[in-house]
């Protein structure tokens, strides 16, 4: 006997619930969880015909009850999602669920599936692999399995997911896809990877590393293009960080001497650097340079100004003591 795993019903406050479940579900385990006050006096648990709703796939078979599926081959499982709150229906390559006001959904990964490619939850930076405890903020969805086997699961908005055991937890606020046709996907990631080529070669920073930045969030596929992006915008970012490093030393001597012109002209530079390098260290580092230059240029041209002020008030002091009749004319004149 093989456990398939773990389907939940709605609520039995609602009143009578059914559960359909697999055909190859020979028996099963009721398990009721408890809240707030109640009683199982009226409880009362039949066993009637029909089965969960049947799918056949490129892989397998698919069976759906409410909010709970189970993916698996002729031989084996390969992803079961369990949940309430919502109800699973067929899309061309996949399923898509409509979740109600409250829905809660666990995806768990069987060995078949993990064996293939693992259980990765999608996120900036790149994929994050699955693991107790695990928190991942803003997440765009899932990739599961590998080669003939791989699932995309992708969510209406980026959600916060976290696992407990083996299993992510995930309560959705919008329609959640799930695709095992990934012809689209894999053009999108060929795309990309192919204007991240572009934009290495015209040096245009900025674009490159958002392309890089949706490759590795949401179409990571590609493991050979994945590194390719990486490495196109780890050489990118050792670009900035030289030209940084240079503007920082240009700007240590102008500070020092307080040429304000110069310091203007390298202000500039770094706040086109600020623009080319959103989102990484870069941005931070050359946005404190540009501040500092900012305010080291106010500081000079006030010092400026209060001289060039304090130089007329001396001279219209002399030529008032010498000149008063020219002295009066120039003050009026300035007036």
């Amino acid at each position: 006997e093989t456990v398939l795993g773990t389907w939940m019903a709605e609520d039995l406050s609602q009143g009578e619930v059914r559960l359909a479940l697999p055909a190859d579900a020979t028996w099963f385990q009721l398990i009721l969880e408890m809240s707030g006050a109640g009683s199982l006096r009226d409880l009362q648990v039949d066993n009637v015909p029909g089965p969960a709703q049947k799918q056949n796939t490129p892989f397998g078979q698919v069976w759906i009850s409410g909010a709970n599926l189970l993916l698996q081959t002729s031989q084996s499982p390969l992803l079961l999602v369990s949940g309430y709150g919502g109800s699973w229906e067929s899309t061309e390559g996949g399923l898509q669920f409509s979740p109600k006001s409250t829905s809660s959904l666990r995806f768990l990964a069987a060995d078949a599936a993990l064996e293939q490619g693992g259980f990765l939850i999608l996120a900036a930076g790149g994929p994050v692999g699955l693991a107790p405890g695990v928190v991942v903020e803003q997440s765009p969805g899932l990739l599961l399995g590998g080669g003939m086997q791989r699932f995309l699961v992708r969510w209406q908005t980026p959600h916060r997911l976290s696992a407990v055991g083996q299993t992510l937890v995930l309560e959705p606020e919008g329609l959640v896809q799930l695709q095992w046709d990934l012809h689209e996907a894999l053009t999108d990631a060929a795309r990309l990877s192919q204007e991240i080529s572009r934009y290495a070669r015209a040096g245009e920073e900025r674009q490159l590393l958002q392309a890089t930045a949706k490759l590795l969030r949401d179409l990571p596929l590609d493991e050979e293009k994945v590194q390719e992006a990486l490495l196109q915008s780890r050489d990118a970012l050792e670009r900035g960080r030289k030209e940084l490093s240079a503007l920082q030393l240009r700007a240590s001597g102008a500070l020092f001497v307080g040429a304000d012109s110069v310091m203007e002209e390298l202000r500039q530079q770094v706040e086109d650097l600020v623009q080319r390098f959103p989102g990484t260290n870069l941005e931070g580092q050359a946005q404190e340079l540009a501040q500092l230059l900012a305010q080291r240029i106010e500081q000079v041209r006030l010092a400026k100004t209060e001289a060039a002020q304090a130089y007329r008030q001396r001279v219209q002091k002399a030529l008032a003591h010498t000149y008063p009749i020219l002295s009066q004319w120039i003050q009026k004149e300035a007036n």
